[in-house]
């Protein structure tokens, strides 16, 4: 439903814009979900040089003039993509698009006008152009402005990563617009991807103190070796795997004419921990492929086999031994968004076999998957609740569970039942009393949405809610929940419904971090400006600090740790503050903040504004371990 809501609001905004902008109708601006397929690449900067396309003089300075009567009324000035390396984001007025577009407007230009616009990328000297323009009167647009040939000039410029005393720091950086999630993201326990669009543009190193320009890999479609030493993607009908230090490339053809059928995507790509296997899943398609459905290359011996070639089937969810030589994945025998229906297999990549390790079930179970010290697997149901149960929301009028929806049926999760394997029912639990105790308008509710989270000690459940009315308007009824449920007692309780305020912000860098002992860290608006604490045994929140914008919070073996837009603190288990570190004057810190693969750092961004829509962006890298 969230994302419902947040697809719905952006929709929106987008279509504001576009008509604010002069009908921008040719470029759309820089989309951060879904996956693409990619285009045949025309790098002109960088690793991996494709043959650069013949240049046309410009104008590269800023204050040239356009040439005066070429035309008599206003045209849709019109940008070339055409071999633009795709790392690059196009600004203006404060708007980003990335170049999957061949051609871009920008809109409306005035008779005599000049139009400017920006060329950004994290490891390139950001660049304004003001290039002259023509057009013709009878198309009422310019000639397209080639973009490739501005890009050519442009000076490279290394991510600068350091050692300080908090961690590591990475920065700065230039980014055109607002930060955003899909700007960056950990691709090992120590190395950093920056990708402003949808293709990386280079890695950063931790532990060697380095960045290094990529050759603009799909951000979907790679994987970084757990030393950052290797990055795997497709390209062109090829899996291509590139040593990052010396850029040297090998490669596998995919598809039976890599030629023609180039634009290949994966579902999944790992690395072993040891380095040198590298599973991978290719998306079903029309092209005609030379390996199976799910294969893996022994990186030693150069050797890519077929695993199982189910070719509708889903792969995920890797999960490797200590040693690198087996892994466990799910097979779902149902497509993408048909609902659950899956088994869990384990792959010996040494003799390349393949084994059922839990059995083909449509429900959906939590497993924990280890291996001994002998190396034999050990796959446990992670069932937390008394007897071994697990628990979901229930509508009683449409009787449906909360993880078998549609996404536009009305469900207002009334109870909650508790389910052993086998969807053997233990117990449920009716809510309806206490939700009108904390006083929400149920006769006025089509959505509500309990997500059940079990205390570290199993005997409590942090029960939080969202709740809805028509059409599933953010305007229209938004309340929050929180509450609890004691499984001793089987009673639930909820604080009064709280209406709203701004959008909801997840607030903890991981589920598991949330808690310490029976308190847990509220989720909450940024616009709210408080941090909370419930201690689900008696029921009582504490507001642990306030008047701040939050962007995240979690525990530490120390205390409570938060990030604001202008510090990070350290609330002491014994009452006392510590102030980490503080923004210089000018920056703020700014979302997202994400935590490492196995959570021993936490990268914070931090941003100063230049002018117009231009950024420069510091990641603050925490070490949690001694936090």
């Amino acid at each position: 439903m969230r994302g419902k809501i947040m697809y719905l609001v952006v929709a929106t905004l987008i279509l504001l814009s576009l008509v604010a902008g002069g009908c921008r109708q040719k470029g759309l601006p820089e989309d951060p979900g879904g996956l693409r397929e990619q285009k045949a690449p025309h790098t002109v900067t960088g690793a991996n040089q494709d043959e650069q396309r013949p240049s046309v003089s410009l104008g590269d300075s800023e204050g040239k003039a356009s040439l005066p009567g070429k035309w008599e009324k206003p045209q849709t000035v019109l940008l070339s993509t055409t071999g633009l390396p795709r790392h690059f984001i196009i600004g203006e007025g404060g708007m980003a698009w990335d170049p999957d577009h061949d051609t871009i407007s920008l809109g409306l230009v005035q008779p005599g006008d000049s139009p400017s616009f920006w060329l950004v990328s994290p490891f390139f000297e950001p660049k304004k152009f003001n290039p002259p323009v023509t057009g013709s009167a009878e198309k009422n647009t310019t000639d397209p402005v080639d973009l490739s040939s501005l890009a050519a000039d442009i000076p490279f410029r290394p991510v600068p990563v350091a050692e300080v005393p908090w961690g590591y720091q990475a920065g700065h950086f230039p980014h055109y617009g607002s930060f955003q999630e899909h700007s960056y993201s950990w691709v090992s326990e120590t190395g950093l991807a920056l990708h402003p669009g949808r293709y990386t543009v280079g890695l950063v190193d931790l532990l060697q103190g380095e960045s290094t320009l990529l050759g603009e890999p799909n951000r979907y479609s790679m994987a970084v070796s757990a030393d950052n030493t290797r990055i795997a993607y497709t390209r062109n009908g090829y899996l291509v795997v590139q040593e990052i230090a010396s850029g040297k490339q090998k490669r596998w053809a995919l598809t039976k004419d890599p030629a023609t059928d180039t634009e290949v995507s994966v579902e999944m790509l790992s690395w072993s921990p040891n380095g040198r296997y590298l599973l991978g899943a290719w998306y079903p398609t029309q092209h005609q492929f030379v390996v199976d459905k799910l294969w893996a290359l022994d990186w030693e011996n150069g050797k890519l086999v077929g695993l199982l070639d189910e070719k509708d089937h889903p792969f995920g969810k890797p999960t490797w031994s200590p040693d690198g030589n087996q892994v466990v994945l799910y097979e779902s025998f149902v497509g993408y968004t048909e609902g659950y229906d899956v088994q869990w297999i384990l792959v010996d990549l040494p003799t390349a076999s393949t084994q059922v390790v839990v059995p083909r079930s449509p429900e959906r179970i939590d497993y924990r998957f280890t291996w001994d010290s002998s190396a034999q697997l050990q796959a446990g149901a992670v069932m937390p609740g008394p007897g071994g149960t697990r628990v979901v929301g229930y509508d009683p009028n449409e009787r449906t569970y909360q993880d078998t929806l549609d996404g536009d049926q009305p469900f207002t999760a009334t109870k909650l039942h508790f389910l052993k394997i086998g969807k053997k029912e233990a117990f449920r639990v009716d809510l309806m009393p206490t939700l009108k105790e904390a006083g929400l308008p149920l006769d006025k509710v089509k959505w509500l949405y309990i997500w059940p989270q079990w205390s570290p000690d199993g005997n409590y459940l942090y029960l939080e809610g969202y709740a809805n009315g028509e059409n599933m308007n953010r305007d229209q009824l938004p309340y929050t929940l929180h509450g609890s449920l004691d499984l001793t007692t089987r009673t639930a309780r909820f604080l009064p419904a709280e209406e709203e305020r701004g959008e909801r912000w997840f607030l903890a860098t991981s589920p598991e971090a949330r808690w310490a002992g029976s308190k847990i860290i509220l989720s909450g608006s940024r616009e709210g400006r408080k941090l909370r604490v419930l201690d689900v045994k008696d029921m009582e929140t504490t507001t642990v600090a306030e008047g701040e914008e939050f962007l995240a919070a979690r525990y530490t073996g120390k205390g409570l740790l938060y990030v604001s837009t202008d510090k990070i603190v350290l609330l002491q288990h014994d009452g006392t503050t510590r102030v980490l570190l503080t923004v210089p004057e000018g920056e703020t810190f700014v979302p997202p903040v994400i935590g490492s693969p196995f959570g021993h750092y936490l990268a914070i961004p931090r941003e100063r504004q230049d002018i117009e829509g231009l950024r420069w962006i510091t990641l603050e890298i925490l070490n949690l371990t001694g936090t």
